[in-house]
């Protein structure tokens, strides 16, 4: 294990520990907060097409997020993990699909519901994270599915936001070049604009 690896494993375990202390009260609580957030954004308003990931444990709750989205007259997609396979695919959410344990533990379509959606088709990616510092860096769950989705090549430019508790922030997540940025990390107090963040370091 590489250093920015070694350092990758240390922050993921602290934060998983930090994170798993919150009550069931303070997730819920702290995961409307961002959803009212969320919700007002004009990046959200303007999206037709939004991918949420479907929360599990202690994570930024989704669920009700995806539910007020399909009320809104949104379009939704979550993820899809295939067993062996390191590519994530996007599936279009119905009110009627029916969901699955994945690979990882997390809820996904069935696999006779699974309905693709390509990256090109999406007004709004809404990702997790184990953390966030503030110029945008992800530290995931170690498996990259989500950096290498975001590298693909895409005809247009899609906000990416990372979904977090303002315990989940550091100064400085370490990353490799595979590691891709978020554009606005929503916690239960802020909306962080890593840009501008970004550019104020430089």
């Amino acid at each position: 294990m590489n250093d920015v690896q070694s350092q990758k494993a240390r922050l993921r375990t602290s934060l998983l520990q930090r994170r798993d202390r919150l009550s069931p009260e303070a997730v819920h609580h702290k995961s409307d907060n961002i959803r009212r957030q969320l919700f007002a954004l004009d990046e959200f308003k303007a999206a037709g097409l939004v991918h949420f990931y479907i929360s599990v444990g202690r994570e930024v709750e989704t669920v009700s997020m995806i539910r007020e989205a399909m009320a809104l007259q949104k379009r939704v997609a979550v993820p899809n993990m295939t067993s062996g396979k390191a590519d994530l695919k996007l599936s279009e959410f119905f009110k009627d699909t029916a969901l699955s344990p994945g690979p990882l533990g997390t809820l996904q379509p069935d696999p006779d519901r699974i309905r693709p959606v390509k990256m090109d088709e999406m007004g709004l990616m809404v990702i997790p994270g184990v953390a966030f510092d503030y110029q945008g860096r992800r530290l995931g769950r170690g498996f990259g599915y989500f950096d290498r989705l975001l590298s693909q090549p895409f005809k247009k430019l899609i906000p990416v936001i990372g979904l977090a508790y303002e315990l989940q922030l550091v100064e400085a997540v370490p990353v490799t070049d595979q590691d891709k940025r978020v554009d606005k990390i929503i916690t239960e107090d802020r909306v962080i604009d890593c840009h501008a963040n970004e550019a104020l370091k430089q």
